[in-house]
C-alpha cells in the first residue's frame, strides 16, 4: 500500500517511514497496528493521505494509541457519515456522565507504548452494566445510539465494550463530532 502511495506522494511516505529517536512510531509494523485499530472500528482507510499526514505530523510526540485517536479526529467527517452513526447530520447518543468520566480518566496510565487501564474488575463490570442498561433500553425502542464521551477515555470505553456483549456499539469522542452535526442526547450512562 505504501509503495503505491510513494508514486504520488514520495516525500510524505518517506517522512512517515523515517525513524525518529524516542518516538513510538518507527517502522511499518507500527503503522500497520494503527491501521488495524482503525479497521477494527470500521473506519475506512482508503484515503491514506490524511492518515499518513497525521502520522508524519505527530509521530515524534505521540505513541500508537494516541496517534490512532488523533487520526480518528482527522477522519471525523468520514466516520460520522456512516448511516449506522448518523442520519441527516444528527447523532443519537448516550453520553458517559461526569462521574464515570472521572473514574475512567483516573484509571488511565500512559507510557511510551500506549495507554494502560488500572480500572478494577468491579468497576469495569459496573460500567458495562450501566452502559448495557442504557443501551438495551434504547434497543427496545428501536434506536441504535452511539456512546459519546471525552477524547481522554474514548479508547478505554471502546476496549471495555469490545470485551462485553456490546462490541458492535460505536464509541465517539466529543471531539470527533463535526461542527455541522447535531448530537441528540438520549440519556446518560450514569454511575450508580
Amino acid at each position: 500500500m505504501l509503495d503505491a502511495l510513494r508514486k504520488n506522494s514520495p516525500v510524505l511516505v518517506d517522512e512517515v517511514l523515517k525513524s525518529t529517536k524516542n518516538t513510538g512510531i518507527s517502522n511499518i509494523s507500527e503503522i500497520h497496528k494503527i491501521l488495524q485499530g482503525l479497521l477494527k472500528e470500521k473506519v475506512k482507510i482508503r484515503n491514506m493521505i490524511p492518515i499518513l499526514e497525521t502520522i508524519a505530523d505527530y509521530k515524534s510526540v505521540m505513541h500508537i494509541d494516541a496517534l490512532g485517536e488523533k487520526i480518528r479526529e482527522v477522519l471525523c467527517k468520514q466516520i460520522v457519515a456512516n448511516p449506522a452513526i448518523s442520519h441527516n447530520h444528527t447523532i443519537k447518543a448516550l453520553v458517559v456522565d461526569h462521574n464515570w468520566e472521572q473514574i475512567l480518566i483516573e484509571s488511565i496510565k500512559e507510557n511510551n507504548q500506549g495507554y494502560i487501564s488500572t480500572l478494577s474488575y468491579e468497576l469495569t463490570k459496573e460500567f458495562v452494566h450501566s452502559t448495557g442498561t442504557a443501551l438495551e433500553q434504547k434497543f427496545r425502542e428501536g434506536i441504535q445510539p452511539v456512546v459519546l464521551c471525552s477524547r481522554g477515555v474514548r479508547l478505554l470505553v471502546r476496549n471495555i465494550l469490545v470485551n462485553s456483549s456490546f462490541s458492535d456499539t460505536t464509541v465517539l469522542a466529543h471531539s470527533e463530532v463535526p461542527n455541522d452535526y447535531i448530537v441528540e442526547t438520549l440519556g446518560y450512562i450514569a454511575k450508580s
